[in-house]
């Protein structure tokens, strides 16, 4: 999206600006908190339509990660690096899943009487029952 924002031209951009300050992850679990935010956002940004979408965009940013050297001092494997994509992919679809459309049910309503502030008051008291006459159809 930056990109597109400078017109396709990323000489201008700062890569520091979208770049974590300070050494690379060296623990499996440092290593695994920057896959994870970088996966959500992009996920975010992107709103994929189908779990394909959203494996594809998880696995391109683990694949950056990787490219970039961001990965070269954690003991991460190769393999673990998969298990990461399928439980992202797992609890991502779960958070940003495309919400089911439900047919609109038309449920036949009862018209609601016009009540004076007296007959209002009375509905308003506990314990009390108010005799709403039938109306005449």
């Amino acid at each position: 999206q930056a990109i597109k924002a400078v017109g396709g031209d990323k000489s201008i951009l700062d890569e520091n600006i979208f770049t974590y300050p300070g050494p690379k992850p060296q623990s499996r679990e440092t290593a695994l908190v920057m896959l994870a935010d970088g996966s959500e956002a992009r996920v975010r940004a992107k709103r994929p339509k189908n779990e394909v979408e959203l494996r594809k965009i998880i696995k391109e940013t683990v694949d950056t990660c990787l490219e970039e050297g961001q990965l070269e001092e954690t003991p991460l494997t190769l393999k673990e690096l998969s298990i990461i994509v399928d439980s992202f992919t797992a609890t991502l679809k779960g958070m940003y899943h495309p919400r089911v459309e439900y047919p609109t049910m038309d449920v036949p309503t009862r018209p609601v009487p016009d009540l004076s502030a007296e007959e209002l008051d009375q509905v308003d008291t506990p314990g009390t029952t108010l005799e709403i006459p039938a109306q005449e159809s």
